[in-house]
Order: C-alpha cells, then sequence, then structure tokens
C-alpha cells in the first residue's frame, strides 16, 4: 500500500508482517542474531577497524617522520610564536644564571689559595653569586610560564582552529573526527605543558654543561684533550635516542586519535548503543584501543631508562680518568683545581642527564608544533582568493536559486 507522497506502508498483522521483507522482517532477524550469544552484539559482524598506530603512516604522515631532528624551520615557528623579543630575555637570563652559578666554585678556590683575601669580600661576592642566580631563574621562569605560554598558547591554537573552519567539506569526509580532536587535545598539551619546561631546562643543561666541562679542564689540563672525544659520543648517543624517542612521540600522538574517535561515536551513537543492548561490545572496544593507545607511552619509558643506565656508566668512566690524569701527572694540577674537577663531574652526570632527556623532551614535543605548521600549510582552503565579492546591506533584494552548468560529485581530493 502506497501513502500520498508514494511510500511504501506495511499493514498486516504482526505475523504476517514477519513473513514478508521489510523493516519489521529485518528487525526480528536482528534480535534473533543478538540472542544467540550470551553477550549482546551488534547486528554488523564487522571488526573495529585497526588502529592508525598499527595500520602504519599515511602520506600525510610521512612527512612528521621524516622530520628532521633539530629543524631550524620548526624551532623559528615556534619562537615566533612566544615572541624574538621574550625568546632574547630568556636567553639572557638563562646565561647568567648559569655564570652566577658556577662561578662560585672558581671564587671558593680563589679565597683558600689567598688570591681572595678577607672573609667579608669572599662571603659579600659569594652572596651576590647567589641572589643573581636566584633572580635570573625567578626570571626565566615568568618570562615562559607567565608570558611565552598564553602567547603562543593561544597564537598556535588560533591557527589550529582557522585552518580547520577555512578547511573544504572534502578535508572533513576523508578526515577522522578523532584525528582533528587529537590535535586541539593531545598537541596542545604537548604545546602548553611539555614543551615550554623543555625549553627552559634544555637551555639551562647546555650552558652548565659548557660551564661544566670547563671546570673539569681547568682541574686537570690533560682532561681538556678528552672533552673533543666525549662531545662526539654525546653526538653519537643522541643521534640514536632522539630519533627513536621521536618516532616513539609520534605513534602515541597517532595512537591516541582510534580512542578520540571511539569516544565521539559512542557518544553520537549511545540511544541506539543502550537501546539494542550493545553496551558490552562497547566497553571492549574502548578497552582495547585504550590498552593500545598505551604502547608507545610504555616504551618511551624503556628507553629513558636505558638512557640513564648509559649516562650513568659514561659519568663514571669520566671520574676514573679525572683521578688517574691527576695521580700519574701531579705537575699538571693542584689539590684545588682537583677538587673542582671531581665537584664538576658530579654535577655533569647531572646537567648531561638533563639535557640529553629534556632536548629529547624538547624534540618530541616539537612534533606537535611540526604537526601544526605541516597542517596549517598543506591543508586546502575553501575560501578562493577570487572570491572577495562583499554585498550590500540591502542583499538580497529578492530571493531565488538559479543552477547554470553545475555538476557534482563525491570525490577523494587528499587534503
Amino acid at each position: 500500500m502506497l501513502d500520498d507522497a508514494g511510500l511504501l506502508i506495511e499493514q498486516g498483522t504482526f505475523d504476517y508482517l514477519k513473513t514478508r521483507e521489510g523493516f519489521v522482517s529485518n528487525m526480528t532477524q536482528a534480535q534473533t542474531f543478538a540472542r544467540k550469544d550470551e553477550e549482546p552484539k551488534p547486528v554488523f559482524e564487522n571488526k573495529a577497524p585497526l588502529p592508525k598506530a598499527l595500520r602504519g603512516p599515511s602520506a600525510n604522515d610521512i612527512e612528521d617522520l621524516t622530520r628532521r631532528t633539530g629543524d631550524i624551520s620548526v624551532y623559528k615557528y615556534y619562537f615566533a610564536s612566544i615572541g624574538w623579543k621574550l625568546t632574547s630575555g630568556l636567553v639572557l637570563t638563562v646565561a647568567i644564571n648559569t655564570l652566577a652559578s658556577s662561578f662560585p666554585q672558581v671564587w671558593l678556590k680563589w679565597f683558600t689559595d689567598g688570591t681572595v683575601k678577607g672573609v667579608p669580600l669572599f662571603a659579600s661576592f659569594y652572596a651576590v653569586f647567589v641572589i643573581t642566580s636566584l633572580l635570573m631563574s625567578g626570571a626565566s621562569m615568568a618570562i615562559m610560564f607567565l608570558k611565552g605560554i598564553p602567547k603562543s598558547g593561544a597564537g598556535i591554537h588560533k591557527i589550529l582552529l582557522s585552518t580547520v573552519m577555512r578547511a573544504p567539506q572534502a578535508f572533513f569526509d576523508k578526515t577522522d573526527a578523532g584525528v582533528t580532536l587529537n590535535r586541539f587535545s593531545q598537541d596542545m598539551t604537548l604545546i602548553d605543558g611539555i614543551l615550554p619546561g623543555g625549553v627552559i631546562i634544555t637551555m639551562q643543561a647546555l650552558f652548565n654543561c659548557i660551564a661544566s666541562a670547563a671546570l673539569i679542564s681547568l682541574g686537570s689540563s690533560y682532561m681538556g684533550l678528552t672533552i673533543p672525544g666525549l662531545c662526539v659520543f654525546m653526538y653519537v648517543l643522541q643521534n640514536v635516542y632522539l630519533s627513536t624517542s621521536r618516532q616513539m612521540r609520534f605513534l602515541d600522538l597517532e595512537a591516541k586519535s582510534p580512542l578520540y574517535t571511539n569516544f565521539m561515536e559512542t557518544l553520537e551513537g549511545l540511544s541506539t548503543i543502550r537501546a539494542f543492548g550493545w553496551e558490552s561490545r562497547f566497553i571492549a572496544i574502548n578497552k582495547e584501543r585504550l590498552d593500545t593507545s598505551q604502547r608507545p607511552y610504555y616504551l618511551m619509558f624503556c628507553i629513558q631508562r636505558w638512557l640513564n643506565l648509559v649516562l650513568q656508566l659514561l659519568i663514571g668512566a669520566m671520574a676514573v680518568v679525572v683521578v688517574g690524569l691527576a695521580v700519574s701527572l701531579r705537575t699538571t694540577t693542584s689539590a684545588g683545581n682537583l677538587g673542582i674537577a671531581l665537584t664538576s663531574v658530579l654535577t655533569f652526570n647531572t646537567n648531561v642527564q638533563f639535557l640529553l632527556t629534556w632536548w629529547t623532551h624538547l624534540e618530541t614535543s616539537l612534533g606537535a608544533v611540526a604537526r601544526t605548521k605541516n597542517f596549517a600549510e598543506q591543508t586546502a582552503k575553501e575560501d578562493r582568493p577570487e572570491e572577495s565579492f562583499t554585498p550590500s546591506n540591502e542583499w538580497p533584494v529578492k530571493g531565488g536559486i538559479e543552477f547554470r552548468n553545475v555538476s557534482a560529485s563525491y570525490g577523494y581530493a587528499r587534503y
């Protein structure tokens, strides 16, 4: 039977309609299928698609995977979002802080050698160094956390939002909602949370390593000959560790996209899930994607433990070399210089560990900035330069739509 609009209307008893092909027949078959198993399952038997992190990178992801560590353009992009005045002030305060915190060791040696005479003079300058170090440390924190983070966070978030709002419909057809949501959640969390701390601590550790290396060389003149070899070893170590850690961070970012997609799809279809009793099925899918998203994060901690072990062995070898040179070549150093060298070896351990660890955090967090930069540069815009006509306030004068030479298709353009 057809209604006024020409649509088919099913009429008859329930038993009669079950024997005919139609909505009632399909519904009863679905319910019968759901009761076959103890656990309610959806009518569709297709398993959830494999998470993107396990399927491998797409064409747009390869640029992120092949991004060079220490890419100057990404650093410029991030520091430009902070502002060059704040960046210059940050570098200056960190440098002064390093000088003020390292020079007291030399000042103490001069006092014990008799070069600096008088306790009041020694104590007053020592206090000036300590106070200056504290003030510069607080100033660098204030520049980054009170000024830099709000400015860079708001600027990068505005770029993301503007890019998404100007993207064409084909972009949303080809991109999961969880991937877009991941840019505003996980990427922005890295940019606002880990990245600023990585910038400050990496700068401080770099300047402290330079100062510690200089003090170690002061303690034993022959120890300075080992510094180039040490730098080569550290370069090789960070090259291996940083490349691996950066890829782990990228996989960590990508592995969360299917989880966010599942969140959104579950919320949108919550009424349907409850109506058909599919809660257990979707809970199982959520747990599976949650476990998958945590795998790269766990591996990150594993390689960090490996780095700590290698650094501890390296610093132990340096201490042995310092003492060995001091014992075998007694005329090349003094008791005061040797004390400075041994003390600097201990601090050098912490500084090198902080430098590599937080430089890795900085580089991996910059991956979020690189993703934002590539996303903003490569995503097509719906508005075109020639579409600059602004209608008058009286528009439209009259209503009406006219189509001329119009063609439409469902395309698969890549954005």
